[in-house]
């Protein structure tokens, strides 16, 4: 964990550096930094302290998987949340509702939606592979084992769908043993992962908005697929205030 601060780094620097080059201009000077805490209700979040200021927080209650290194540097960092605060922060000038921002709320899930494409948006096919192979796993010994890491964090994705499902159980007052089988089963949550992933079920605020993960997802992606130019969609998901209903997607006719 002592070395995951810098890795970090390197791959906000990289994913930072594609987003400016492929989807929106960002401002110069910005500064992310990356704090590990001893033990938190999520993986990692990205934290706009306001300005060009944001840090990068990281679960160390669990093993990082360095396989994830760009997936959730593009997602907290650039292109997701982290980009979407400060663009917005200087695009939306006068707008004071944008200083207040709901969690459980319908602007968050098109946040978690671009997070959840964040990494494919800068990183198409296996470049994220390629990447992270020739930049950071093979100095650590690291050799490539036949895992496709594009097609692991597509099916992550689509898993988001598991843990809706088990908020409604847990909404139900299921168990939470019930609730953590559910998980383990369907979503191919391992020992170390669970109990965070529970936690998040259970913590106040967190059972409604695990739906933001998948939903929003589903939306931006059908929306962005229903264009020639994604990019121009990206930056105003980015730049915008835009709701779910904002996003239609033509109905083909038979």
């Amino acid at each position: 964990m002592s070395q995951l601060p810098a890795l970090v780094g390197r791959a906000v620097a990289e994913c930072r550096a594609r987003t400016a080059a492929r989807i929106v201009a960002l401002p110069d000077g910005e500064e992310v930094d990356c704090e590990v805490l001893p033990s938190a209700p999520f993986r990692a979040v990205g934290w706009h302290r306001g300005g060009v200021r944001s840090t990068i927080l990281v679960n160390g209650e669990r093993p990082f998987n360095l396989a994830d290194l760009l997936y959730v540097g593009a997602h907290e960092g650039h292109p997701g949340h982290i980009a979407e605060q400060v663009l917005k922060e200087t695009s939306l000038i006068g707008r004071a509702e944008q200083q207040v921002r709901f969690l459980p709320s319908p602007p968050f899930v098109l946040s978690e939606g671009l997070g959840l494409h964040a990494q494919s948006l800068i990183f198409p096919d296996d470049d994220a592979q390629t990447w992270l192979t020739g930049n950071v796993l093979r100095d650590r010994g690291i050799e490539p084992d036949g895992s496709d890491f594009a097609a692991i964090h597509q099916v992550h994705n689509v898993l988001f769908g598991v843990r809706a499902n088990a908020a409604l159980l847990a909404a139900e007052g299921r168990p939470e043993a019930e609730v953590a089988g559910y998980l383990t089963r369907w979503g191919l949550l391992d020992d170390q992962q669970l109990p965070s992933a529970v936690r998040q079920l259970t913590v106040p605020g967190g059972n409604p908005y695990i739906f933001a993960y998948y939903y929003g997802w589903d939306l931006l992606g059908r929306w962005l697929a229903d264009t020639t130019d994604p990019a121009r969609r990206v930056r105003r998901v980015l730049t915008e205030q835009l709701l779910p209903s904002d996003l239609t997607v033509r109905r083909l006719t038979v």
